[in-house]
């Protein structure tokens, strides 16, 4: 994983996640990185694991943008149904498809309080 910035809490402060990108990630059978086919694959491998998958049962935050055009928060109304473990589901006002861009402090305030709530 190569990072180019931090996330850190403290007493109060927040240090916002400027970008972290995970290289060399790819499900089996993919075409080469970049290339649309292997877009289309883990599109594809990704839907047929969520699909297939009856429940998932560990703590969750989806956080989509209320301006989103390519995944509207209409599409995820009913994404609860698929936790059973805590879940909790964010949609930003006048944010669109990047919130982690368009909203970084606040997003990296609620990825901390998600990841130092206790199990």
């Amino acid at each position: 994983m190569r990072s180019q910035g931090s996330l850190t809490a403290s007493t109060g402060s927040v240090e916002v996640v400027r970008r972290t990108s995970i290289s060399g990630w790819r499900p089996r059978n993919c075409a080469s990185r970049g290339s649309s086919q292997r877009r289309l694959n883990v599109a594809s491998w990704l839907d047929n694991k969520v699909t297939a998958t009856r429940t998932l049962a560990l703590p969750t935050i989806y956080i989509q943008g209320e301006l989103d055009g390519v995944n509207p928060p209409a599409a995820s109304e009913r994404i609860a149904e698929k936790f059973v473990g805590p879940f909790e589901r964010v949609v930003l006002p006048g944010i669109g498809h990047f919130p982690m861009r368009e909203a970084p402090a606040e997003i990296a305030v609620r990825l901390v309080k998600h990841f130092s709530a206790a199990p």
